[in-house]
């Protein structure tokens, strides 16, 4: 495990919202996993917004404090400074209590030790000496200073030889990671100094991520002994080893790979459990947003779905309730007249209409969950993408934003291809999609970049999704730009290359606008109340809330109490969502607004806007929770029955309507 610095207890006075002392107690390298999809990281506890923390992130922690109201908050190092998060939003998964200190020796000819940071000069240390040092601090210029047994030193002065981290207790892997990449180059912290370089298809185990000033995301591995940083964009992931079995808990050892594969597969729970066989033994776990190929399925006695996934060197069973199949590739490899097909598409509007050219003569209709194979793709001046279909036994065009891409099974088998992108971006954030290009001998393919495009799959509202043209950056090395105009979607780029797949592709997950995430995080405390009715009313703050974002409210949300609001709100505006026993629907995300049916204590109902949700409570901001119609708004955490009955649905804002970008 991770080694703690020894601790000193502190009361220190936060002047400011906090009246009371906060308690600090101080502990070395454990390591918390962020729970929510969006998690605010401030520079103090309740301080000023610094940015976000996502789903599944990992982070190591090295202080924590309460808050006045009994709340933890945990120090964590984010874009290279201290920052703060909530408590209530990640959970602990590796801790550690012994005072093991680290190393670190002089580097200057003579240096001042000090009673404390900038203190008064106690003593000097020279030029080699090693000393232990069991705490370390920043001065208000972001500078190290380390604690060893004579005082204080500047970090600037001192190389560390050893950290608390670096100890010979064996650590908690939280996964795998594999080099996909020539040679990457292992730092001592992102973007840091240089320590070593590992190749391609070289495996180690991971023990904590950290994002670094450019918003990229590393992640700490050990090379011959040593901990280091590398670089997200060229590792590959799979799950750590299971915990040690007794021989009698030992599942039989599965055979390799045999079966072809179906599709992929997407976890929508925050942990599934991977057995031997339907409801068979557990043998691992998998995370949500991670994303698996899967070679079978089953039904249960239950008539309920399983998929049978490749995970690491073996194969598991998951449960399909908690998992949304975003690729299946059809077995047909070319239609009856013999001609290639590259894919299938479905139709996602009414009606679509069929030309015999990209906005060419109207030959035809199309309608909505048709299946249609495709035989290639075009841009039109506006760069939407068209999609050729077999159409009345010959073929036709059909406008790209009004179909989803369900599969490819044509491959360009001449050109290797690597993809690249971020993983989680705010809804109408543009981000970069990379893709490079060799051929089988290694040599960059150069001069593609208008042969190459995207395929988008997984998308509820394709039309929402825009990618540009791509460009090349370096030799062989393709960027384009893209957008999610819509929240809390998981969005597959597939990447063709003259229309044909390159076996590549990128996922990308949209949380709620940042817009959004601000709103929720500047509100708290604001008397909302625009129609100036009965005080500060729950309804208040979908009208301020629509308002903020649309430039109006009344014809936007409308009047009613807030059981009403389920069904009176404008669909221009909103996308109504039914909550559902499992699945997708069942838990609501940042930025929705749910809405409670009205019960025993509360005929009328309740409404209040998503702060983060798990499967039996929900953080919210409201108002007028205890009826009296007098307070302004508050954060607080909700079940999903009360006295305001039953979470009956909630309304999801369409993000691509935002008017206010302030």
């Amino acid at each position: 495990m991770k080694r703690a610095l020894s601790v000193v207890l502190a009361l220190v006075m936060i002047f400011g919202i906090f009246s009371a002392p906060l308690t600090l107690i101080f502990a070395s390298s454990n390591t918390l996993r962020v729970t929510t999809s969006v998690l605010n990281v401030r520079d103090d506890v309740w301080g000023n917004w610094v940015g976000s923390a996502y789903n599944g992130e990992q982070y190591s922690f090295t202080d924590y404090k309460k808050d006045s109201s009994g709340d933890t908050w945990y120090a964590i190092t984010y874009r290279g400074k201290k920052c703060w998060v909530h408590g209530d939003f990640v959970e602990i998964i590796a801790s550690s209590s012994s005072d093991e200190p680290g190393k670190l020796s002089v580097t200057a000819d003579l240096l001042n030790v000090r009673d404390k940071i900038w203190g008064k000069v106690v003593s000097q240390v020279e030029y080699g000496e090693v000393f232990s040092y069991t705490d370390f601090d920043k001065d208000s210029s972001g500078d190290t200073w380390y604690k060893i047994e004579k005082g204080w030193v500047h970090g600037d002065f001192v190389k560390i030889i050893s950290t608390p981290a670096e100890s010979s207790s064996p650590e908690t892997p939280i996964g795998k990671i594999t080099v996909n990449t020539e040679a990457l180059r292992v730092r001592t912290s992102p973007w840091g100094d240089y320590i070593t370089t590992i190749y391609e298809g070289e495996t180690y185990n991971y023990y904590a991520t950290q994002r670094a000033n450019d918003d990229s995301m590393w992640y700490q591995i050990e090379v011959d002994g040593r901990k280091g940083f590398v670089h997200g964009w060229y590792i590959t992931f799979s799950n750590a080893d299971a915990p040690a079995q007794t021989p009698a808990d030992t599942p039989t050892t599965p055979s390799v790979f045999e079966e072809p594969v179906i599709g992929k597969i997407e976890v929508t729970t925050s942990a599934l459990n991977v057995r031997d066989d339907v409801w068979g033994s557990w043998i691992s776990t998998i995370y949500e947003g991670e994303v698996y190929e899967y070679v079978a399925s089953a039904k249960d006695s239950s008539g309920k779905t399983w998929y049978k996934i490749k995970i690491d060197s073996t194969t598991g069973w998951v449960h399909g309730d908690y998992v949304r199949v975003i690729l299946t590739a059809p077995p047909v490899q070319e239609d009856d007249s013999g001609r290639p097909i590259i894919g299938t598409l479905n139709v996602t509007t009414s009606v679509l209409n069929v030309r015999d050219a990209v906005w060419g003569t109207w030959i035809g209709q199309t309608y909505n969950s048709d299946s249609h194979h495709y035989y290639s793709t075009a841009k039109d001046s506006s760069g939407s993408t068209w999609y050729e279909i077999g159409f009345g036994g010959g073929s036709g065009w059909v406008h790209g934003d009004y179909v989803c891409v369900t599969g490819l099974v044509e491959s360009n088998e001449n050109v290797v291809a690597r993809a690249n992108s971020v993983s989680n971006v705010y809804a109408l954030e543009e981000f970069t999609l990379e893709v490079s290009l060799k051929d089988n001998d290694g040599n960059a393919i150069k001069g593609a970049a208008d042969r190459i495009a995207t395929v988008i799959n997984g998308a509820e509202r394709p039309r929402l999704i825009s990618v540009g043209d791509f460009s090349e950056v370096s030799s062989g090395v393709y960027h384009t730009m893209a957008k999610i105009s819509d929240a809390h979607q998981s969005v597959e780029f597939i990447f063709t290359l003259d229309g044909k797949s390159l076996g590549e592709s990128a996922i990308v997950h949209s949380t709620a606008s940042e817009f959004q995430e601000r709103w929720l995080d500047q509100n708290v405390g604001v008397y909302m109340d625009l129609d100036g009715w009965y005080g500060y009313q729950c309804k208040d703050v979908l009208d301020y809330y629509a308002n903020d974002m649309f430039g109006s409210y009344r014809s936007i949300v409308g009047p009613g109490d807030a059981k009403d609001l389920f069904h009176g709100p404008s669909d221009e505006y909103f996308i109504k969502i039914t909550r559902e026993s499992t699945g997708p629907n069942s838990i609501p995300k940042m930025g929705d607004v749910i809405i409670y049916g009205g019960g025993s204590g509360n005929p009328y109902g309740h409404l209040a806007v998503v702060i983060s949700a798990t499967e039996t409570s929900i953080r919210v901001l409201e108002q007028n929770s205890n009826g009296s119609g007098s307070n302004p708004a508050e954060y607080s955490t909700r079940p999903y029955s009360g006295s305001s009955g039953e979470v009956i649905g909630w309304l999801r804002p369409r993000v691509e309507m935002i008017k206010n970008t302030n």
